[in-house]
């Protein structure tokens, strides 16, 4: 029988009728689970995976020339899909090369399953070569780790992981399988992922608690993170902006969620100076953080990250968030929901003197961020026409020639007030690596194209992080995906030498710090070229600029991915 794969029973169709091994019941475990595509760079211990993978046509593999462009694809096609994504790997060393990516996932709680292939139980005592103990070094970046030890496991284990993946809040899993597993006849069921429905809800008086602040408050303020994203509250956030008169910023917002008509975003909050944060939100008698991890400093700042004094109500899902560096009012709820009965309760409690001191207040919150928005523009501009190709005219003049229906990857790093300052993208079309390992700006928009193919993915790179994974254009070409990668050569890693400037207690000086220096530059744009990209170019003003977007943009839907490396100044 076949039935969908939201009633969690048995899922046994004709080509998944026994006899048959545990390779061909794992893949048949993911259908089960919705999987259409499987992120991957094999090796031996998975050539019975394969082999299942095979014949199947309702499944593809995507194959990566490294690991990390693999996780980094599927947390793109998780992220933009809204699914929990496929990842295959290989042995300890191929979970090794992919740490990195899969720690972004689990500080992101990207939902992926992950599949690593290791040597047979009968030879683990001598310690293979490639071998390792897979359970242990995933624990600390996963949400849970499994070994599966026999083929009877396959089917409920398979589907208990990506039950977990996917259950609030989200994250990374791992299932170790030995290759004799793999091998072995199973005959148990093929069953489908348990959802877990229902969206938490903060107890009925702290509602009303919540409201009461917020009225007596004369100057609030929003912060919202990636929790708003997940939950989809981000209309709810921009009407509670609107309706007390408090600009939100983003505080560890990785994914555009706010309306493009919203008034109130004041953009991102300063991501890890508890200093300037403070500044930032000093003048403000109440903080209501969303769905977002608060002021995870990396930088050394005297005293708690909101002053002693602040008025904070911190809300979201995850518990381990929720006031664990400030003291304040925690409230567990899902943000949509809460937001929902949080807005309901403000129109039943507001009076008509309190409404009337809002709506003064929304319109000179509103007033005041445009002007600086409009502000910041013209300094931009007018540093660019003084200082030659800076990443503020690369990144306006790619804004101006882009489709509207773009998805934008952003790891610019150095440049990302630019990408701010310029690119205006509705909600699910703005994506920025989480978790802060670099190379996802090349890898992400990989499961980007994979899950939205109408739209055109534009990444904005820099030169150090391209190298990082510069493999994944291998990919892109290979599925004609419609990429168009910005990579801003600056010729070092800038934003190094920016902190220093910025946070070193002894100074640092105007020359070029050890380590940050990739000169003499790398040639990316032949690189891009050597891995198979047909569409590349080298630009260094604005003009070559324009006539290179003008060529990508057609290439990627008449031949497939594009690069552009820009030779930016200073």
């Amino acid at each position: 029988m076949s039935v969908s794969g939201d009633e969690g029973v048995a899922m046994d169709d004709e080509r998944d009728l026994i006899p048959r091994n545990g390779a061909v019941a794992f893949v048949a475990s993911m259908a089960a689970a919705g999987v259409r595509h499987v992120f991957g760079n094999p090796g031996t211990t998975e050539q019975s995976f394969l082999q299942a993978l095979a014949g199947r046509t309702d499944m593809e593999f995507v194959l990566s020339l490294h690991e990390s462009v693999a996780v980094g694809a599927a947390e793109g096609f998780a992220r933009v899909s809204g699914s929990v994504a496929a990842v295959q790997l290989h042995s300890a060393c191929g979970l090794g090369n992919a740490m990195g990516m899969i720690n972004n996932a689990m500080v992101g709680h990207t939902p992926m399953v992950i599949y690593v292939g290791v040597t047979g139980r009968t030879v683990a005592h001598t310690e293979p070569i490639l071998g390792g103990d897979i359970v242990a070094m995933a624990a600390p970046a996963t949400k849970w780790a499994w070994e599966i030890r026999s083929a009877k496991e396959i089917p409920t284990v398979v589907a208990r992981a990506f039950k977990i993946a996917a259950s609030a809040p989200a994250g990374p899993v791992v299932l170790a399988v030995p290759n004799d597993v793999m091998e072995e006849p199973c005959s148990e069921p093929i069953v489908a992922p348990s959802l877990v429905h229902g969206r938490t809800r903060p107890e009925a008086g702290l509602i009303q608690v919540i409201a009461d602040a917020v009225i007596a408050a004369d100057n609030p303020v929003i912060l919202i993170g990636d929790g708003v994203a997940g939950s989809g509250a981000g209309e709810q956030a921009a009407q509670l902006a609107g309706l007390i008169g408090a600009p939100i910023y983003g505080a560890y917002l990785t994914e555009s969620v706010l309306p493009s008509e919203c008034l109130m975003d004041a953009g991102p909050l300063p991501l890890f100076d508890s200093a300037r944060a403070r500044s930032t939100l000093g003048e403000h008698d109440l903080v209501l953080a969303i769905g977002t991890g608060l002021l995870r400093s990396v930088f050394p700042s005297p005293g708690p990250p909101l002053g002693h004094d602040a008025n904070e109500i911190h809300i979201g899902a995850d518990p381990w968030e929720l006031g664990k560096n400030q003291s304040c009012l925690a409230v567990l709820g899902d943000e949509k929901t809460t937001l929902q009965e949080l807005l309901t309760a403000l129109d039943d409690s507001f009076g008509d003197m309190g409404r009337d001191k809002a709506t003064e207040r929304t319109a000179g919150v509103a007033a005041t961020i445009g002007a600086r928005r409009r502000r910041e523009r013209k300094e931009a501009t007018a540093l660019s026409a003084r200082h030659g190709f800076s990443s503020d005219a690369v990144i306006a003049t790619v804004a101006a020639a882009i489709p509207e229906r773009s998805i934008v990857v952003d790891e610019s790093v150095s440049a990302m007030a630019s990408v701010k300052r310029w690119i205006d993208s509705p909600p699910g079309r703005w994506f920025r690596s989480r978790g802060g390992g670099l190379g996802a700006g090349m890898a992400l928009p990989i499961g980007a194209a994979l899950a939205a193919p109408d739209h055109p993915v534009v990444a904005i790179v820099g030169d150090g992080s391209m190298m990082y994974t510069s493999s994944a254009i291998w990919t892109a070409v290979c599925h004609r995906l419609p990429i168009l990668w910005i990579v801003l050569d600056n010729g070092g890693y800038r934003i190094l030498e920016e902190n220093a400037r910025k946070f070193s207690s002894a100074g640092a000086s105007e020359e070029r710090m050890i380590g940050t220096d990739l000169s003499p530059r790398i040639a990316l744009a032949e690189l891009a070229g050597a891995l198979g990209l047909a569409c590349h170019h080298n630009v260094g003003d604005t003009s070559e600029l324009r006539v290179a977007l003008e060529t990508s943009l057609k290439c990627l839907w008449e031949s497939g991915p594009a690069l552009i490396q820009a030779r930016v100044d200073g």
